[in-house]
């Protein structure tokens, strides 16, 4: 991982880089396996999260910054 930051709501989010490419996981204190995994599509180097809770920031090996938005998974 190459950043993990702990959500209010009681879950870590991890930048996951390396030769897949970018990811963000998200896992729950209680499980070893993560409850869901974003694909960025492009190596990320660090996360920051914003004090809404919402939106992440990542910057990436190619030198952009890109800004992500979570929300509820569309039924």
């Amino acid at each position: 991982a190459w950043g993990l930051v702990w959500h209010p709501e009681g879950f870590a989010i991890a930048a996951l880089g390396g030769q897949a490419g970018g990811k963000l996981g998200f896992w729950k204190p209680d499980s070893k396996d993560e409850f869901h995994l974003f694909d960025l599509g492009n190596s990320v180097r660090d996360l920051a999260l914003h004090p809404d809770g919402i939106q992440l920031a990542t910057p990436h090996h190619d030198g952009s910054c890109r800004i992500s938005r979570m929300a509820p998974k569309a039924a």
